[in-house]
């Protein structure tokens, strides 16, 4: 008798479907073993003196079948249980799908992207599984969200519960309920618990609900934050430098400014000595604060005069001529408002810009100062536009990567 004969007549027996595979493999091997006996006991062999044999093939077998074993066990077991069922929604391990089929050594999972998955029956005792379909179907979902610190904890509520109960899959009985979770460190994280009666629109769900949340928070003015750490530097050669440029500010040249070299140590004096070293006068440079030192001051140039940079203006002596002037005071605000940089360090930039030669004073022995006095930058100044004139094929400055953006004096 085949398989599916079997099968044929456990099905007019009215026995239930997922007993058919297990009663069915088990009276076909049955029988197999039984006509295995006869035909020994036809032929004259005496089915006892194979005992001896038998026992060493089963133990061979038993080692190498012990799996499939194992598997037939676990599955004859799921279906005395029923822990899950064909058409259960499941989650094992990271599988999540839907049960197909139920058989005698595995079971398949249909997953969300409709790929079939056949797994051994031990897995399902073995580990953990999480059926949505056991008993009740309704489960609860959580989701996540962050707003940003100052924000109304009643209007965060509010949006947050105007959000999710519009969504059709949502449950208003149980409610849903807004859980203030913890203080982040850089936002307030609540949590939102809804109740859906569908588990496998679950994921859905909750990318819906992230597109109504969002949306939701963006009508009451509601900021969701990102991770953000305050970065305070300091310096502590910074006051000798202001003090440094303080003095090239009321003209006092940093070249009067020198420092004699130590006497050389007994030691590196060669011997026998020709001569007493001469006291020598070197100029001393001063170190660059870590503001300076740091600073990509091509770019900042650039972006200075760039769409979002410096307003500029006409000159007041020449009310017809193109805007190419722009005040200390408009640069100090701008450097205040588009680098965060404080009224100092503004000040300090100014002066590195200026003695750097990518900013012209109008008037050539003012300094850096945040007042009316006029500046341009170096594109616009007669050095500037006199090498145009004399070198028209090599511009001095442009925006590609193969030209000079700038041309000032390098000192």
């Amino acid at each position: 008798m085949t398989f599916r004969g079997l099968i044929y007549i456990l099905k007019r027996a009215r026995v239930e479907s997922r007993l058919q595979d297990i009663l069915g493999a088990a009276i076909q091997y049955g029988l197999l073993f039984l006509g295995t006996i006869i035909l020994l006991q036809a032929f004259g062999i005496d089915a006892s003196s194979l005992a001896i044999l038998a026992s060493l093939l089963g133990v061979g077998i038993g080692f190498g079948v012990q799996t499939i074993t194992n598997n037939l066990i676990s599955g004859f077991i799921i279906t005395l249980e029923r822990p899950i069922q064909v058409g259960d929604f499941i989650k094992i391990g990271d599988l999540v799908g839907i049960v197909k089929q139920v058989g005698a050594r595995s079971t398949e999972i249909n997953t969300l992207d409709k790929v079939t998955i056949i797994v051994p029956n031990s897995r399902f005792l073995e580990s953990e599984v999480i059926n949505w379909s056991h008993g009740n179907s309704v489960s609860r979902l959580r989701v996540p969200v962050s707003v940003a610190y100052g924000s109304d904890i009643a209007q965060v509520k509010t949006a947050l519960l105007e959000a999710v109960k519009r969504h059709p899959e949502v449950l208003l009985r149980p409610e849903p309920e807004i859980w203030f979770q913890s203080f982040g460190d850089s936002a307030l994280n609540f949590e939102i618990m809804v109740w859906t009666g569908d588990p496998r629109k679950q994921f859905r769900v909750k990318s819906d609900l992230n597109y109504a949340i969002e949306a939701s928070l963006r009508h009451y003015g509601i900021e969701v934050p990102f991770p953000q750490q305050d970065l305070h530097l300091r310096s502590p050669q910074l006051d000798e430098i202001i003090a440094i440029l303080k003095q090239q500010a009321i003209d006092v040249p940093a070249s009067s400014i020198h420092t004699a070299s130590p006497e050389p140590l007994p030691s590196q004096v060669p011997s026998p000595p020709v001569e007493q070293p001469v006291e020598q006068t070197v100029e001393q440079t001063p170190p660059l604060p870590d503001l300076l030192a740091n600073l990509d001051v091509e770019a900042l140039a650039e972006a200075m005069q760039g769409p979002q940079g410096i307003d500029l203006q006409v000159s007041p002596e020449q009310p017809e001529s193109a805007p190419i002037y722009f005040t200390g005071t408009a640069a100090v605000a701008w450097l205040r408002q588009q680098r965060h940089y404080t009224h100092g360090g503004a000040m300090l930039v100014g002066r590195w810009l200026l003695q750097k030669g990518f900013i012209y004073a109008i008037a050539e022995d003012r300094d850096f100062e945040d007042s009316q006095a006029l500046y341009q930058f170096y594109r616009d100044s007669p050095a500037a536009l006199a090498k145009s004139v004399e070198s028209p094929s090599s511009p001095v400055i442009s925006d590609g990567n193969d030209t000079e953006i700038y041309s000032p004096e390098v000192n």
